[in-house]
């Protein structure tokens, strides 16, 4: 009776049903989704509190094992979420058949700023009612971190990490939220992940984020944020201000590949200055780093070595460098850059 008001989107009737003493507020469908199911994935808050003050199970789950909050949740009805989170009896972490809880979808909805407030609010409550920030979905073993870097949730993203998530959380292939990050080209996860301290050496089955970076994002993953004072001297690169700022990267690296080349050869001039500091800092090094001559990957080369072979491609690479002298002043910023032993 209810459900046929509800396909004919006559919810005048179905409030007129609600009055009914002898109604039952929970059938089924084919589906064995209950009136409040398909409310929610409508969306009619007036309804939805109709329902519920009938005392319609705010639990039920359908085929897919999916209950009313996953139905307004994943049609981004922030409203009705919040109804049902503040409902005494409500589950918070019910999973679907392919293992995915309401707070995932919460992750997925990127509000306009100036519903952020409200939305947030809304995390809030789904955290203090239980939601588990680290559950891992069923299939791909994806964590509500993966789920709102992959749609650029900076607002999820800043909550989560707000509340200690696990930011090295990896899914089925291994990535973690920074993979996504990169792969979506995003600055601004990339930089919020990179603040929380995420692991940029994990690998996944296509590689660390280095390896899926391309000439957009790799920038970002060192951390680029101000402008070097760069002069070019004698044939190579003097840098100024060492320590302080790595350069920026050129706007549209795409489009003056000259540009960025230089651009890569500033970054890894400061990231061998910065890491050479910091092996000095306690005293004389055991490991100093370099970069690849072609492949650019990081790695490390004992003190007075003549060349070293690059533990990746195999390249044998010449050490001209000069020993730097131990010093205290280093970046923290790039701390969690790994370079490879040799």
């Amino acid at each position: 009776m209810l459900h046929a008001s509800i396909l004919n989107n006559d919810f005048v009737q179905l409030l007129a049903d609600l009055k009914l003493s002898y109604i039952n507020v929970n059938e089924r469908d084919k589906l064995l989704q209950t009136p409040l199911h398909a409310v929610c994935t409508l969306g009619n808050k007036e309804v939805v509190e109709a329902l519920l003050q009938r005392s319609a199970d705010v639990n039920a789950v359908d085929l897919n094992n999916w209950a009313p909050i996953h139905c307004a949740a994943s049609n981004c009805h922030l409203a009705i979420v919040q109804l049902l989170i503040d409902h005494p009896r409500i589950k918070i972490n019910l999973i679907s058949k392919d293992g995915t809880s309401a707070f995932h979808y919460l992750m997925r909805i990127k509000v306009a700023p100036e519903e952020e407030e409200y939305y947030l609010r809304i995390l809030e409550q789904a955290r203090a009612k239980g939601a588990d920030i680290n559950l891992h979905s069923g299939k791909s073993l994806e964590t509500p971190l993966h789920q709102a870097t992959l749609r650029s949730n900076t607002a999820a993203v800043r909550f989560l990490l707000k509340y200690g998530v696990n930011v090295n959380a990896q899914n089925k292939i291994g990535e973690t939220a920074l993979h996504y990050a990169v792969r979506n080209r995003d600055p601004d996860c990339i930089a919020l992940l990179r603040g929380a301290k995420a692991d940029m050496s994990i690998s996944s089955t296509e590689g660390t984020v280095f390896d899926i970076a391309n000439a957009e994002t790799k920038p970002f993953l060192t951390g680029s944020a101000e402008s070097l004072q760069i002069e070019k001297s004698r044939g190579g690169i003097s840098v100024s201000n060492a320590g302080v700022c790595p350069p920026t990267p050129p706007s549209d690296p795409q489009g003056n590949m000259d540009q960025y080349i230089q651009y890569q050869q500033q970054l890894q001039q400061y990231m061998l200055l910065q890491y050479r500091a910091q092996a000095c800092q306690n005293g004389t090094p055991t490991a100093l780093p370099i970069f690849c001559s072609t492949c650019a990957r990081p790695f490390t080369y004992p003190p007075g070595a003549i060349s070293i072979k690059c533990p990746m491609c195999k390249t044998v690479n010449p050490i001209t460098e000069t020993q730097p002298q131990p010093t205290t002043q280093f970046d923290p910023a790039i701390n969690n850059f790994n370079f490879a032993q040799a």
